[in-house]
Parts: C-alpha cells; structure tokens; sequence
C-alpha cells in the first residue's frame, strides 16, 4: 500500500515502546480491521516529524476482504494526518523496503517566515544563492562514500545517488535527491551543508572535500526533520 501523512505529531515511522509512531498506528487499525496480528513493513524509516507523500509498506493478512474496500474501511479509521492512496496484492514474496530500486526525497526551504508552513519548510532569515548550492549539489551524484552526511555509527555507507538538484517552487527552495538507499539523516546533512553554501559561507566545492574526508558526522549542521518529505518509492 502507498500511503501519505504528515508526520508533525509522530515519533518517526518506525514502532517504538510508550511513543506515537506511524508504523504503530497502522499496525494496530490494520490488526483490529483483519482480526489478525499484522506485521508491517515499510520501504522507509522516516524520522520524528518527516513527512511523506508516497510511503510503501506490505503486510500479510488472511482476510479475503479485497485490498479497495480494505482500503476504504482502513482510511475511516485512521486519523486524519494518514491516508492510504492505493491498496493492492503483491506476490508473497514481495518486500517494500529490500526490493526498492531507489527513493526520492524532497526538501522544502522558505527564506522567509509562514507560521501556516512552520512544520512542512525550514525557515530561514537570510537570503540563499540558488546557483551555488546546486553547484554544490552535483558533485553528490554517482556512487560515493557519504560517511561525512551521517550519524550511523558503523556499517557500509556507499551511496548510489541517481539524481539531485534546487529548483524554486513559488517562493520556496526544493531539494529533490533519489538514491538507491538513505543513510540516517543524509538528506538533511547535505541540505544542512548547502544551505550553509548557499548563505556563503562555504564554496561549493567544499561539497567535494567533505566526500573525501568520510568521517563520520562531519557536514554539519543537520537541516531539521519537518522540513523532509518521502516522496516517491521505485521498485
């Protein structure tokens, strides 16, 4: 299933004990609709108030309810803040996390102040060079090591990114990147890194250096979670 939701008021996506997470709050409507246990498994672990248009996620289930009317009796039970777009069977085998190809993600910057838009852009005061920071934003496609755009503390982090760049979108700043896999906090260390560019306080080129420094943490500051939105998942 394909779902949207606003992830102002959740823990992130995935369960975790005595907090409000997506994961949590679909498992448990799906398991009360099925009269089941229901496992569910999403294609992205999306942190404490990232958003998402185009999140995936299967489950098995026994009930031979068909997957439009589940969908149906799914989306009025669920709070407002999710809704499940498409509904479908897959073969069994299928896996929304482990058989993405690649994810899209999409970052939104106001220069500017909208209290109506304070928990979906990031805000800021001071005007940003849109040409410099997608300067920036080129030497991040192909396969790299982009240990300095995260906080995990081990395993591998080459990164495969397909596609990346700034547009403007009315009178916001949009940063679209797909990779075939995110690292913990990637997306927003590289946005927290080119907005600093973007201000002048880097050279685009420092983009290049902080991919060959591979230590771990080292493109600060880190642009925060609302601003972050799962967009697409392409299998």
């Amino acid at each position: 299933m394909t779902m949207e939701y606003d992830g102002t008021d959740y823990s992130g996506w995935q369960i975790q004990p005595r907090l409000r997470t997506v994961q949590g709050v679909l498992t448990e409507a799906l398991s009360t609709l099925t009269c089941e246990k229901i496992t569910l498994t999403g294609a992205g672990r999306t942190d404490a108030g990232v958003h998402a248009y185009g999140q995936v996620a299967n489950f098995r289930t026994a009930n031979r309810m068909k997957a439009e009317s589940l969908r149906k009796s799914l989306n009025s039970v669920l709070p407002k803040d999710i809704h499940i777009r498409e509904m479908s069977e897959v073969p069994s085998g299928f896996n929304s996390r482990y058989d993405a190809r690649s994810k899209v993600y999409e970052y939104r910057v106001l220069c500017g102040t909208s209290p109506l838009r304070r928990h979906y852009t990031w805000q800021t005061k001071y005007a940003l060079d849109l040409e410099c920071m997608n300067g920036s934003a080129q030497y991040l496609l192909g396969l790299h090591d982009l240990s300095s755009f995260t906080v995990e503390p081990k395993g591998d982090s080459m990164v495969h990114v397909l596609g990346v760049g700034w547009r403007t979108v009315e009178d916001e700043l949009v940063f679209r990147v797909q990779a075939d896999r995110f690292l913990n906090r990637l997306v927003r260390m590289m946005v927290g890194r080119m907005v600093e560019i973007g201000r002048g306080r880097f050279d685009p080129e420092v983009m290049a250096e902080l991919i060959e420094k591979k230590k771990k943490g080292a493109a600060t500051p880190t642009a925060p979670a609302h601003g972050l939105y799962l967009v697409r998942v392409n299998y």
